[in-house]
């Protein structure tokens, strides 16, 4: 179990040596990551992990209980199983705070190897930024 089991990540302009943005020159997105304790994100964009078959932690498991409709629905329209780097994207999710809700699907569990988390914050990475989200918070459980 991980102790702390929220981070938000915020993506923030990258600058040269001396703490200038670099004129003239576009650069990549810095990643700032925040670790907190733990609880579940009340507002804003949650990232929430999934296992193969909809396999969730209690935490996550709590937080989508409020979900009108149930996530059982969503995720059956959606076609999303909790596949290996799979998603599905609820906005403005019906009976909760939130903004949006991105779950990630991470597959077997049991059988995640240290290059599969590589690709998964990668993949979130990339996923935040297509969607234009420049902070959110993962839930870890």
């Amino acid at each position: 179990m991980i102790m702390y089991s929220l981070c938000t990540i915020c993506a923030g302009n990258m600058a040269d040596h001396t703490g200038q943005a670099s004129s003239g020159m576009k650069m990549t997105k810095l990643t700032k990551v925040t670790f907190v304790k733990s609880g579940a994100p009340k507002a804003g964009v949650a990232v929430l992990l999934a296992g193969e078959g909809l396999t969730l932690g209690a935490a996550t498991s709590e937080l989508l209980a409020g979900l009108a409709g149930g996530l059982e629905h969503a995720a059956s329209v959606g076609g999303f199983t909790g596949k290996k780097l799979t998603t599905l994207d609820l906005i403005a999710p019906a009976g909760l705070e939130l903004d949006r809700i991105i779950l990630v699907g991470l597959g077997n569990v049991a059988d995640l190897v240290e290059e599969d988390w590589l690709k998964l914050g990668g993949s979130i990475q990339a996923l935040l930024k297509g969607a234009k989200v420049d902070k959110a918070t993962l839930l870890l459980d």
